[in-house]
């Protein structure tokens, strides 16, 4: 007869207990020694809850979303861009001409999508806290080869700059940034310093993060007086760290999606 073991491992530190099935010696074992490990993990601050991702990631639980798709130039409320959410913190266009080249592209090189000028279109949130774990995931891109300090920016979590080669990166951080030269987009963007290309290729950022978050709106396309061209389709916003698995969950969720 084979023996069978039950599992019972206690974290007294943060009162997480985990009572197992009955399992056999091996598989019990192996069950053990991972939830050794994620215990210790959890004991000295090293634990991402979803870093290995599951099937119980939820896509549509994020803490904020937007989309343009099925937005148009002609739209009563085009100057505003619903959070898909429903907690109110929208975002809110100024100084756009609404046609093509400033506004919602319906037909043209970036159709789908809103397309800033680089001149003094602005797209900005009320302001809000992200917390110092978070992912960012969306379908943007930078469409000019142009140096701008200016881009995706949520002080001081997340700073996405334009350059002449590709873009500029600083995670809760503003004085380290990385460059990533031959692309214009992200996919995905953590803050343990994983970062998803087109191709969901995965680059890491080392810089130091010596910043925590601040309660600060969401700029897309400027900065203060820096303005670059960007054309934006959506984004979402969870307020913890997504494995690579559920970051592409995330963004194929979002492009489901249609505004509000």
């Amino acid at each position: 007869m084979k023996k069978h073991y039950a599992t019972h491992v206690e974290d007294t530190d943060k009162l997480i207990s985990v009572a197992g099935p009955i399992l056999e010696y091996k598989t019990w074992y192996e069950q053990y020694k991972k939830l050794m490990e994620e215990q210790a993990q959890r004991k000295y601050g090293l634990y991402t809850p979803t870093s290995e991702g599951g099937d119980d990631f939820d896509p549509s639980s994020f803490d904020q979303a937007w989309t343009v798709v099925g937005k148009t130039n002609e739209d009563e409320d085009r100057a505003t861009i619903a959070n898909i959410t429903g907690n109110g913190n929208n975002l809110v266009l100024s100084n756009f001409g609404f046609i093509e080249g400033s506004g919602y592209d319906g037909e043209g090189d970036y159709a789908g999508y809103l397309v800033t000028d680089g001149v003094d279109d602005k797209i900005i949130s009320s302001n809000f806290v992200m917390g110092d774990n978070w992912t960012v995931v969306g379908d943007w891109k930078f469409i000019e080869d142009k140096k701008d300090s200016a881009g995706i920016i949520k002080s001081s979590s997340l700073f996405v700059f334009n350059t002449a080669s590709g873009l500029i990166i600083y995670i809760n951080t503003g004085s380290s940034g990385m460059s990533i030269n031959d692309t214009k987009s992200l996919k995905a963007v953590c803050s343990d310093g994983r970062i998803y290309l087109d191709d969901w290729s995965e680059v890491k950022n080392t810089q130091k993060q010596d910043a925590s978050d601040v309660e600060k709106e969401l700029a897309i396309g400027n900065n203060g007086s820096n303005f670059t061209k960007i054309a934006f389709k959506n984004l979402g916003i969870y307020n913890r760290i997504l494995s690579k698995e559920d970051c592409i969950k995330a963004y194929n969720y979002l492009q489901t999606l249609k505004a509000k």
